[in-house]
């Protein structure tokens, strides 16, 4: 449990906020918050500057990068070479198994970049790493569909046919492929949650169904999308459309199941 944890006190805010992954359990929280304010006096590092980083802004602070790698060491993610432990990290994953294969390439990209670029200083590495694991890897679904995403991702593949999830990964991070296997897994999705009919998408059923969390950025990318159009009579284009237009308005927040 101790070794995936790290990644609760850097990027998922509910170590301090009310809202949860439904796996994350109390004692997990209390002992990530342990370990964050030993670090933070160990350091020194203003909550600001971890505040920042969950927001996407990566404050240069020498404090920041050392409180990085003593999570590293709290939480036991230090190999016998010093580096990080990979199987530590993917551990971290194990509820959401669609993205495993994805997180695993960039955890591996990410380990040899971080540590060429910290010319052996420990806490830019942690530092690097961290950051380059922040651009590449997908977005963690909402605790909301958490249950249901494997189902409903299973049910997509095969309606649509669609050859390597590959294509499905790249679109999490915003990487759209003009596939048209992918524009009907996306329409797939959509009719999941009672979203496309041939009047076109539900705008007013889709802000229904964000999470509260996310309700007032949901609620400025519909008004963005609203007006989106795809191929006449084509619903799996017009799925496709409407949602790289979503991602194009709030990157941060966009998801894919």
């Amino acid at each position: 449990m101790k070794k995936f944890l790290f990644i609760i006190c850097i990027f998922i805010p509910s170590v301090f906020c009310g809202s949860r992954p439904s796996f994350v359990t109390d004692e997990m929280i209390a002992m990530a918050a342990s370990v964050v304010n030993a670090c933070q006096r160990q350091t020194g590092v203003a909550t600001a500057d971890i505040e920042a980083v969950r927001n996407g802004e990566w404050p240069e602070s020498r404090q920041l990068k050392c409180y990085m790698y003593c999570l590293w060491e709290q939480f036991g993610l230090i190999d016998t070479k010093g580096e990080l432990s990979l199987n530590g990290m993917l551990t971290f994953f194990q509820r959401i198994p669609a993205y495993r294969a994805e997180v695993q390439k960039a955890i591996r990209e990410c380990k040899g970049v971080g540590k060429y670029l910290a010319n052996g200083d420990n806490c830019q590495y942690a530092y690097t790493f961290n950051l380059c694991y922040a651009k590449i890897s997908p977005k963690p679904v909402p605790e909301e569909f958490l249950d249901v995403q494997p189902t409903i991702r299973a049910a997509c593949v095969k309606e649509s046919g669609i050859p390597s999830e590959d294509l499905i990964n790249k679109a999490a991070k915003g990487e759209f492929t003009d596939d048209p296997q992918l524009k009907c897994y996306l329409k797939c999705i959509f009719d999941q949650f009672r979203l496309v009919s041939k009047r076109g998408i539900n705008f007013d059923a889709m802000l229904a169904l964000s999470p509260p969390s996310m309700k007032e950025s949901a609620a400025k990318m519909i008004k963005e999308c609203r007006e989106t159009k795809g191929k006449e009579g084509d619903l799996c284009d017009l799925s496709y459309e409407v949602t790289k237009c979503l991602y194009n308005s709030n990157p941060e927040t966009y998801f894919i199941l």
